[in-house]
């Protein structure tokens, strides 16, 4: 996505707008696009003007819970799916939608298990958890995912830095790629923190 998809929107409103470059907000996967694409595709960099990254997801080696369990099975998961013809998961659906609003309201008698199942995903933490938005965390998401999202992610969380997939193989292209020649300027230089070797 970040690679082709994003392009081709920012081409499109460039287009349209006639301009030069743009303003960009991303949020969580968002953010993760637009790293992906300034880093391979760096003739988009003065394609963005500003961009506002919230709730960034760059680096995942550190996630806990369910999903880095999943992440060290990573490619195994990917062939799997494929050999099945799954090709998205956790789609929006009439089971995810009673999921949402029946389990995970907060004067469900199931609330804990919505909790607990959440926390078994994301990694247990509950000084750092809001429990009054777990009603509204539910029903915002999950949004559904692609197999390659998924994989990608997984990649994000084995500590992978670059990747490209190619016939189902990761191929190691981290000389091609020199993080410390990218500039990046933001409102916050005095808070900006260069990543030099990664």
């Amino acid at each position: 996505m970040g690679y082709y998809d994003l392009p081709a929107v920012i081409d499109f409103i460039l287009g349209a707008t006639e301009s030069k470059n743009l303003a960009y907000v991303g949020h969580s996967q968002g953010t993760t696009e637009l790293l992906t694409l300034l880093a391979t595709r760096p003739e988009y960099n003065e394609k963005i003007r500003v961009a506002a990254l919230m709730a960034p997801v760059a680096f995942l080696d550190r996630t806990k819970g369910t999903v880095r369990i999943l992440a060290a099975f990573n490619g195994l998961l990917s062939r799997i799916a494929k050999l099945l013809g799954i090709y998205k998961v956790l789609t929006n659906s009439y089971w995810i939608h009673f999921v949402d609003t029946t389990l995970c309201e907060k004067t469900a008698p199931t609330i804990l298990l919505c909790e607990n199942f959440l926390f078994a995903l994301s990694g247990f933490d509950r000084q750092q958890f809001n429990m009054s938005l777990l009603p509204l965390i539910a029903d915002q998401g999950p949004s559904g995912a692609s197999i390659k999202q998924l994989e990608h992610f997984g990649q994000l969380s084995n500590n992978v830095r670059q990747y490209y997939v190619k016939n189902q193989w990761c191929v190691d292209n981290t000389q091609y790629f020199h993080v410390s020649k990218r500039r990046i300027v933001t409102q916050f230089d005095h808070i900006l923190t260069a990543f030099k070797g990664v």
